[in-house]
């Protein structure tokens, strides 16, 4: 079993591991001036530590609107405590990705890592 001091290290260690920085994004509506909403984005977190890693060496392709398209997916390594789920959207080194999922369940909790697609 793990001691917090324990934990703390491990945390302080791939905190190291993280040379990146990134926003997250969360959908907000908005008046659209007519009567209705449209969907914008709000900032929810700026200048979170993180490292993004390719999902797959190797992409792969996927049938999508009759169509074969390229698929490729990320990996976004996070600090322990960093709020983030899969209605939120990240901007990392210029580029804009949907989070498609973040992992959870863990016994210790050292960081938090969400699947990223591109938009």
């Amino acid at each position: 079993m793990l001691s917090q001091d324990d934990l703390d290290f491990m945390r302080g260690q791939i905190g190291q591991l993280m040379p990146d920085v990134c926003t997250i994004l969360a959908p907000v509506d908005a008046p659209d001036g007519q009567g209705g909403h449209i969907q914008t984005w709000g900032t929810v977190s700026s200048n979170v530590s993180c490292r993004i890693d390719p999902g797959r060496r190797l992409s792969f392709e996927a049938l999508a609107g009759g169509a074969v398209q390229p698929f490729d997916f990320w990996i976004l390594t996070l600090p322990h405590d960093t709020v983030i789920n899969a209605t939120h959207r990240v901007v990392c080194n210029g580029a804009l990705y949907n989070v498609e999922g973040v992992d959870g369940g863990k016994s210790w909790k050292a960081s938090v890592r969400a699947t990223l697609r591109q938009v």
